[in-house]
């Protein structure tokens, strides 16, 4: 999995849940998780300590030898549970039993002994400036410098700090089966470690959550597996009863079920324009019991002149460049480049022309990201209700009146991990004129 990460730029989440799920104890499961997702999360503090330790060329190694190394080297400087002895012997045990590392055993059990003596330094973060502290939680010089520009230096080194610390899994009790508090205590029973969320009354916290979506209150459709950020989308919107609700970028289909389980009586239209993601949510809202959600596979981007007018309510959680999820999908910030911000941008703006149309007098538009980037949250928010005359909302319960005083913009909400204890998000709630 490390290799196609690194060779074939894959998402690693699917190709996880596809190799482990049902097919390896639970307990293997979380020690595989952590390797995969941390060497991912480190790759390029850890390929920075094998340049300096390795004698030729670290890149010049073929890239299983850089895997094992990887591998070994992250198990010393960020698995302190993991004996020393234990790290580096079964490591090299890894490389001498695959013909492509055999030959380079003896040179992987010397570079990750200098490691090890080294570690104390390699890990001291006393001396060591906003690039090098970037650098050591992992991320690319211009992430890093990106929030520091927008958000300051202290902001920027608390966002990269606090992602390499997300751990957990969150969940959206369908409170059409059942209740939040009778499903945490289901769970606790079964051996979970179950919390509240930080604002979202509509779910749980579940630490070591391996084979979750094995569990019979799952393939019930008791919860979707959704992160907290993403289900406050769905808890501020208040649509009018009977009220018609487009999500025009629906896929995966959490928050249009999570409305769909909300306003069981609101009629929601989920489009997306693969076809293949909304068979996957056709099966989604069968699992879930929902019928309530109409389907259309159609392009945002394009106006649909049957759609003008008709909805009280439209969602765009638009394409963005996704850094708020980097703690959940490290290889983001090794596979986002800074060339396609420019890009990004100018869709979400075809998009939100095109979605103000689809409103009634009166109706709301709620904008929102997955990522931390004012282009693409703040400017361009102010940038459509220059355009068109929308004005910010009220942004309220549940996210206590303390927290939003934080924010600077009427009608707007930038969530962050280290305040807020979830991915990075961005919601706008903005209304047309009733005129």
């Amino acid at each position: 999995m490390l290799k196609q990460a690194i060779h074939e730029n894959r998402y690693l989440n699917i190709e996880l849940h596809a190799q482990l799920t049902g097919k390896v104890p639970p307990e293997d499961q979380r020690m595989i998780r952590e390797l995969v997702l941390g060497v991912t999360e480190r790759r390029l503090y850890l390929e920075s300590v094998l340049a300096r330790v390795v004698h030729q060329s670290f890149e010049k190694n073929r890239l299983a030898v850089r895997v094992v190394l990887l591998m070994g080297a992250y198990q010393i400087l960020f698995m302190p549970w993991i004996p020393d002895h234990a790290a580096v012997f079964e490591t090299v045990s890894l490389a001498k039993k695959n013909p492509k590392t055999s030959h380079a055993s003896a040179m992987i059990n010397a570079v990750l002994r200098r490691i090890l003596e080294n570690r104390e330094d390699l890990l001291d973060l006393t001396q060591a400036n906003f690039q090098e502290k970037a650098l050591f939680w992992g991320f690319p010089g211009w992430i890093a410098n990106l929030w520091r520009k927008q958000y300051d230096e202290s902001v920027a080194l608390q966002l990269m700090e606090s992602m390499g610390l997300q751990r957990g899994v969150t969940i959206r009790v369908n409170r059409q089966v059942g209740s939040v508090s009778a499903l945490r205590a289901e769970l606790k029973a079964a051996g979970y470690q179950v919390s509240p969320l930080s604002y979202s009354p509509s779910g749980l916290r579940i630490e070591h959550a391996s084979e979750l979506s094995e569990s019979e209150a799952y393939q019930n459709g008791r919860f979707s597996i959704q992160d907290e950020s993403a289900m406050l989308v769905g808890d501020l919107i208040a649509p009018p009863a009977q009220g018609r609700i487009l999500d025009l970028c629906a896929a995966p289909g959490g928050k249009s079920f999570h409305l769909a389980e909300k306003c069981p009586d609101c009629e929601i239209v989920s489009n997306d324009i693969f076809e293949k993601k909304i068979e996957r949510m056709h099966r989604e809202a069968n699992r879930l019991g929902i019928s309530n959600c109409r389907f259309t596979v159609r392009d945002a981007e394009k106006l649909q002149e049957d759609w003008i007018g008709k909805f009280d309510l439209c969602l765009v959680d638009a394409p963005c460049s996704a850094l708020g999820l980097i703690g959940r999908k490290p290889e983001i910030k090794l596979l986002r480049k800074p060339e396609d911000l420019d890009e990004i941008i100018e869709i979400q703006r075809r998009i939100l022309k095109q979605a103000v149309q689809y409103l009634k007098p009166g109706g709301a538009l709620i904008y929102a990201t997955c990522t931390l980037n004012r282009k693409e949250n703040e400017k361009q928010v102010a940038w459509l209700c220059e355009e068109t005359g929308l004005i910010p909302a009220e942004i309220g319960k549940p996210i206590p009146a303390s927290r939003i005083a934080l924010e600077q913009n009427p009608g707007m909400i930038t969530l962050m991990p280290h305040r807020d204890g979830m991915n990075g998000f961005f919601i706008a709630i903005l209304r047309k004129d009733t005129i």
